[in-house]
């Protein structure tokens, strides 16, 4: 540690002039080192706070770039969709108008041909009705004869049990 002074040497005031001198010397010389750190750590520190301000500003236009190139790439694709979607929709709807014109087209030609079976039908309905009204008559006429052969031999055959029993 450090030597002690000898109790009995005394020490001269311009001794210790001299070494408060020194101090004072070796003061300001850590003075200004100490200084010279706080303006080199205040240099770093302002070269750090730039470059970070430039790296922040870096990241700042790359994200931003990034962000508008996605937004950009999103934008189109919504648009090549919206346009897909688009063109799905007139082609659907171009197909329900082709539907639509070929199921009218169809209703009115099984229309036509409904008519015409319901014209033919009739017709051959009223044909079978006429005939069957003819075959009809024909019969009635017949059975007529026939009741009337009938009841005339009934009757024939009853006045002969008549005269027999009376006879």
């Amino acid at each position: 540690m450090s030597e002690k002074p000898d109790p009995q040497k005394p020490t001269a005031p311009d001794e210790l002039h001299w070494g408060i001198s020194y101090l004072r010397e070796d003061i300001q010389d850590l003075r200004q080192q100490v200084g010279a750190v706080h303006s080199r750590v205040d240099r770093v520190h302002e070269s750090l706070t730039d470059r970070i301000d430039g790296s922040n500003q870096s990241l700042t236009d790359r994200i931003d770039g990034s962000n508008q190139s996605l937004s950009d790439r999103i934008d189109g694709s919504n648009q090549s969709l919206s346009d897909r979607i688009d063109e799905t929709n007139n082609r659907m709807d171009s197909m329900h108008q082709s539907l639509g014109e070929r199921l009218e087209g169809f209703n009115q030609s099984l229309n036509v041909r409904i008519d015409e079976t319901n014209r033919s039908l009739g017709e051959r309905i009223d044909e079978g009705n006429r005939l069957l009204g003819v075959r009809i008559d024909e019969a009635s006429k017949r059975h007529d004869a026939r009741f009337t052969w009938l009841i005339g031999t009934l009757v024939a055959l009853s006045s002969i049990i008549i005269a027999a029993i009376k006879l």
